[in-house]
């Protein structure tokens, strides 16, 4: 008697571990994508939410002549000015989590984003420029952004500045 062969089908090992190994890329270049793209939205957010307080702070202070001294932060939440999305126990917070601070100094107001992530740090700097009538300057970690002092707060300028020290950079915007 002859013995005939079977023909079985199915996948080999080899082929099920490449058919894992080339989901597994898919799913890490994926979640690359996700970082990055979650990165430039809370980015937008944070810079969307700086624009919303300034313009609001101008709006509610306009035709008083000053800001006057201390925290705003009380007043611009009973004025209902500030987004519902950045509250957080009462407090403004910003998309990355960090506690947001606005203070009166007379004729300016300052806006203070604690612990921003650098790659942020470097895209909020550009927020503002000199050109910005209500714009007067910018400080990361304690230090004015336009280290020559040009008027221009330069990438270079803010590479150094957001790179600073250890942790996360704090950065206040005063504006007029």
């Amino acid at each position: 008697m002859k013995k005939t062969k079977t023909k079985q089908s199915g996948f080999s090992l080899l082929e099920l571990l490449l058919v894992v190994a080339v989901g597994a890329i898919l799913l890490l270049a994926g979640l690359a994508v996700y970082r990055n793209v979650t990165n430039n939205t809370n980015a937008n957010e944070a810079a969307r939410l700086l624009n919303i307080i300034k313009q609001e702070t101008q709006r509610l202070y306009q035709g008083e002549g000053q800001y006057g001294t201390g925290s705003l932060n009380a007043v611009l939440r009973n004025a209902e000015v500030i987004p519902a999305s950045a509250l957080n126990d009462n407090q403004v917070r910003h998309p990355y989590n960090g506690t947001v601070g606005i203070n009166g100094d007379d004729d300016t107001f300052t806006v203070l984003f604690n612990n921003i992530p650098q790659s942020a740090c470097m895209s909020l700097g550009t927020a503002y420029s000199i050109n910005d009538p209500d714009f007067e300057g910018l400080t990361i970690q304690g230090q004015n952004a336009d280290r020559d002092g040009d008027g221009e707060i330069s990438i270079a300028e803010l590479n150094t500045q957001c790179a600073r020290g250890s942790g996360v950079p704090d950065m206040i915007w005063t504006f007029f």
